[in-house]
């Protein structure tokens, strides 16, 4: 082992940058890197981990009728989910009653509702901690649309147009199609998704009603997730008889 001479000059590293540690394969990216270095990003949702979730399919499945699109018109209900909703609200205040301060005030408000009542009030009152920073509540009433229209078996020269369009119908909140706050979307890619978050007046609807509309030469499969909404699928006398309160003769 060879050991440095005296007459060795010691090297200035005052200004020397560290390198930051990551993980194995990973690179460190800032966020003025996104603009420029990614064409596309996908967020992938695992729907399995929603309470609510569910799948329409309409593909062209036989060979010897012509497929039409819409021929099967159909109606997607994603009505509220109370049980849910009030289990989303108690977490959520128990969340706010854990503290560094108010800790053993809360174990001690489990005793009685009355003791619960007065600490909660304490806590509203208590200002936030030094350093601490007040972050909004998480917004739950979120749903996840998905379309994939039917693959073509065998190569072609030219690939057709795929498009998808999902849109709200009979919405509960005033002027909300001027403000554009329904849920309207088009999928043109061959698998898409997006995220909605059904958030203020809107959020206040016991019941949201969508409804596809299909333009894929063979059919198309459509994925609806939902945290907080029950997910049903009904066909258009369904939705007559349920929403337009019509009657079959």
């Amino acid at each position: 082992m060879k050991t440095p001479s005296k007459s060795t000059k010691p090297v200035d590293t005052s200004n020397a940058l560290m390198p930051k540690t990551r993980a194995a394969g990973g690179i460190w990216l800032t966020q003025s890197d996104f603009p420029h270095a990614f064409q596309s990003i996908i967020i992938y949702h695992n729907i399995s981990k929603y309470s609510h979730n569910t799948f329409h399919q309409d593909i062209w499945s036989n060979a010897a009728e012509p497929y039409i699109s819409n021929e099967k018109e159909v109606y997607f209900k994603l009505e509220l989910d109370e049980e849910a909703l009030e289990k989303v609200k108690l977490e959520q205040q128990e969340n706010k009653n854990i503290g560094i301060v108010q800790a053993n005030k809360v174990e001690e408000s489990q005793e009685n509702e009355e003791s619960k009542e007065i600490v909660e009030e304490e806590t509203q009152e208590k200002p936030a901690l030094p350093g601490e920073i007040q972050k909004n509540e998480t917004e739950f009433d979120d749903i996840i649309l998905a379309c994939a229209p039917y693959p073509t078996n065998k190569k072609h020269d030219v690939l057709p147009r795929y498009l998808t369009n999902i849109h709200q119908v009979d919405c509960q909140v005033e002027k909300a199609k001027d403000e554009n706050l329904e849920i309207n979307q088009n999928f043109k890619s061959y698998f898409e998704g997006v995220k909605f978050k059904v958030v203020n007046k809107m959020a206040d609807q016991k019941c949201i009603w969508l409804k596809p509309e299909f333009n894929c030469p063979q059919g198309s499969t459509i994925w609806i997730a939902s945290q907080l909404r029950k997910i049903s699928v009904l066909s258009k006398v369904e939705y007559l008889q349920e929403q337009k309160q019509f009657h079959a003769k």
